[in-house]
């Protein structure tokens, strides 16, 4: 019996957003699970060759599920077409299908809220709590039952300069949808209060809920996303509002990253895969090793700690130093501040890593081997980091 229980297990990060439709498609030998994310499973023997088979799906893994199943089925001798709703009984039902055929199930009102699921947060949703927006200033309008391709079919914009909405989350990632149209102006986004970057709302024709906005990876802890109100727009555009659709928010990261430098594309590594005080720390190609793996452990007023997995030892700069080219090394963690690290946001998904006690960068060179030193930030790509899930 196909199971999504079994599908979680072996393809870890899969995960489904609230408030989504729910897709399966059967093809073959294939299941497809659709949300605003996919993942290809194996299906059973008998969804294979020329005759019908009986197929049960097992929703269980859910939090709720609609209690229809609409199938859109095509075969070898027939077009697509929309069958007669199948019910859904305690998370689960039964269908036949026929051989060399694909067949699409939509399962509306599903939802999903374990411990990896994404948390969306609608624009209609105010106050100023966690995962509620605090909408700060006079000139914001908002609609609801408003149609257009929105999300939950509503937003709010605002065109008065110095206006802001913000949020407090937790979660290791937030990506910010907006809509787009002809009259949408130059919003300001940030997190943290650290750097802001533009983000331009105008297109050529209206959409709502469109991808605005990533940041990088976030330590574990509290966050606040800001997005603010400039009074500017490019030429092309008629008036200067940022409309807000919603946020999307990845859950906290439990497991490991890595951190790949935007010069070379290669990644932090602790040479010889050390487990010693003081091994120095350069860069390699990637190839999955725990001395390559990283956790960011959060250590108060926006810094984190950067824990080798293979040593349990933290980046740290030899010796406490202040100094342009004083080597990055792993050392046990002591509570110094020459131990502890800011990710600042640089756009593009990638972030510049500061340290606390000199208030200078990480980079190196493009070669396997190639020293991890600090330097005074100048902008280079060889200062730029991305970090990303293992």
């Amino acid at each position: 019996m196909p199971s999504l229980k079994g599908a979680r297990r072996h393809y870890e990060g899969v995960y489904v957003s609230r408030r989504t439709l729910l897709c399966f498609v059967v093809l073959v030998s294939t299941l497809l699970l659709v949300s605003s994310h996919f993942v290809c499973l194996p299906c059973l023997p008998s969804c294979s060759g020329s005759s019908s088979a009986a197929v049960t799906y097992n929703l269980s893994n859910f939090t709720s599920v609609g209690g229809t199943a609409t199938p859109y089925q095509t075969t070898a001798s027939t077009n697509l077409a929309q069958l007669a709703n199948i019910s859904v009984s305690n998370k689960s039902f039964t269908v036949s299908l026929p051989g060399q055929s694909i067949t699409t199930f939509v399962i509306p009102n599903v939802s999903y809220t374990g411990t990896n699921a994404v948390t969306e947060v609608d624009d209609s949703v105010q106050s100023s709590g966690t995962n509620q927006f605090n909408y700060q200033g006079s000139g914001w309008g908002h609609c609801t039952n408003c149609g257009g391709n929105l999300y939950n079919g509503s937003d709010s914009w605002d065109g008065q300069a110095g206006d802001s909405v913000s949020l407090q989350f937790t979660g290791s990632r937030i990506r910010l949808y907006g809509v787009k149209d002809t009259n949408e102006g130059i919003g300001l986004v940030s997190f943290d209060n650290g750097p802001a970057h533009e983000v331009d709302f105008y297109a050529a024709q209206r959409a709502g809920n469109q991808f605005m906005w990533e940041s990088p990876a976030l330590s574990s802890g509290t966050h606040t996303f800001k997005l603010s109100v400039t009074g500017r727009k490019n030429p092309q555009s008629t008036n200067v509002w940022p409309a807000l659709d919603r946020v999307e928010i990845d859950p906290v990261a439990t497991g490991y990253v890595k951190i790949v430098n935007r010069n070379s594309g290669k990644a932090l590594d602790v040479t010889g895969q050390s487990t010693s005080d003081g091994a120095l720390l350069e860069q390699w190609d990637y190839w999955g090793g725990a001395n390559q793996q990283w956790q960011l452990v959060d250590a108060g007023g926006g810094y984190v700690k950067i824990v080798s997995r293979n040593s349990g030892k933290l980046v740290d700069v030899s010796q406490g130093s202040t100094a342009d080219g004083a080597s990055a090394i792993q050392y046990t963690d002591n509570g110094g501040a020459n131990q502890q690290w800011q990710l600042v946001d640089v756009g593009g998904g990638y972030v510049k890593i500061v340290n606390r006690n000199s208030g200078k960068v990480s980079g190196q060179s493009t070669s396997n081997g190639g020293s991890v030193i600090q330097y005074t930030y100048n902008g280079g790509a060889n200062q730029q980091w991305q970090v990303l899930s293992v």
